[in-house]
Parts: C-alpha cells; structure tokens; sequence
C-alpha cells in the first residue's frame, strides 16, 4: 500500500498487510491510495482510490 499527498508525493509505504496509516503526523487533506497485490493465479492487481483526513 502506497499513500500520495495531493501532489503526487509519497507519504506512506508498506508491504505488511496488517500495518496501516493513522494519518498522525499529516495536515488535513486528500490522500490517493494504491494496494498492489499477486491474485491466485499471480496476476498483479491494482486497486486505487482516496481518503479525506480530517482533523
């Protein structure tokens, strides 16, 4: 998983499923998220999306 500020630049970055983002130490924004993972067959799959961090 991959966490973007508004401007494209990487915020978080993890490969551990169970590790997330608490947003703690970033302003209030719009964050765009990407998860990368392998399905059954090993095809590569993206998803994206975004997040409002409210403080």
């Amino acid at each position: 998983m991959v966490i973007y500020n508004s401007w494209g630049q990487k915020q978080f970055e993890t490969t551990r499923p169970a590790e997330g983002w608490d947003g703690q130490d970033a302003p209030a924004g719009v964050y765009s998220w990407v998860i990368s993972y392998s399905d059954i067959v090993g095809k590569v799959v993206k998803m994206r999306g975004s997040v409002t961090l409210v403080k």
